[in-house]
């Protein structure tokens, strides 16, 4: 940190099994004003990923960060599903992995985002119990949906069906949408996960 600042990590009040991470002046003062403070993380353990994945698998909401054009993270929220990446029209090099399918627009920054830099992280969170997990990996995108009976229109009515756990009411209007918003999936394989699990 251009030796201006230490890192000063240590036990707090909160999540359970959770450490504090401080940037701290070079003063080496704790005040309680918040002028001494400059960075505050919670930081995470390394997960079995089977585990993070059984867990995640029981929610449908997450934070998707992606990398802009000039390295800075971009932030989305998504809802997601997730199994075998094959039964919701993956390409056939990750098709038989278990990862996160998203449902997004073509013409969306988090997108294009993707289509120049496939590294992603999915962000998990159960305030309630004070858990989450952060995964990392990378993503492959679909073709946008074209018309309402391509392949991967059919794709996003599988998609549809697994995060609503119902039938849409309206398959046509559905199919027509997802043409008209120019719709496309990202299958996310994640490589590894952080988080605690409460």
């Amino acid at each position: 940190m251009d030796g201006q600042f230490r890192i000063d990590r240590g036990a707090v009040a909160g999540p359970p099994k959770a450490s504090l991470l401080l940037l701290i002046d070079r003063s080496g003062r704790r005040s309680r004003r918040t002028g001494n403070v400059y960075g505050i993380a919670f930081v995470g353990h390394a997960m079995d990923l089977e585990t993070a994945l059984a867990w995640a698998a029981d929610r449908k909401n997450a934070v998707l960060i992606t990398i802009r054009g000039d390295g800075r993270p971009q932030s989305s929220d998504i809802s997601y599903t997730v199994g075998p990446l094959g039964q919701f029209g993956a390409a056939d090099d990750v098709a038989a992995n278990t990862g996160f399918t998203i449902s997004v627009t073509g013409g969306r920054a988090k997108t294009a985002n993707m289509r120049r830099d496939n590294r992603v992280v999915v962000h998990v969170t159960d305030p309630a119990s004070w858990s989450y997990v952060s995964f990392d990996g990378t993503v492959s995108l679909t073709d946008a949906s074209a018309d309402p009976a391509d392949a991967t229109t059919e794709a996003l009515v599988a998609y549809y069906e697994a995060v609503a756990g119902k039938p849409h009411p309206d398959w046509d209007e559905y199919r027509a949408a997802m043409v008209s918003e120019g719709r496309l999936l990202v299958h996310f394989t994640p490589a590894s996960a952080v988080g605690q699990i409460n």
